[in-house]
């Protein structure tokens, strides 16, 4: 597993984390990082129209 990956991990598991816990400031900060991270990349990656850093992004946004 790459450190990139890795990295991807821990900040999905803390954005998610501070979603179930309604904190509505670090959690959309936490996926606005993964969008740096992100290997499969809407428009850039054949075949890929979201990931998860954009679902969860679209959900905190209703916040």
């Amino acid at each position: 597993m790459t450190e990139q990956t890795r990295e991807w991990i821990r900040l999905f598991e803390e954005g998610f984390e501070k979603h179930y816990a309604l904190d509505w400031e670090v959690a959309p900060a936490c996926f606005e990082q993964i969008k740096e991270i992100e290997s499969n990349i809407p428009g850039v990656t054949p075949g890929v129209v979201t990931n998860p850093s954009q679902v969860y992004l679209k959900i905190v946004a209703n916040y």
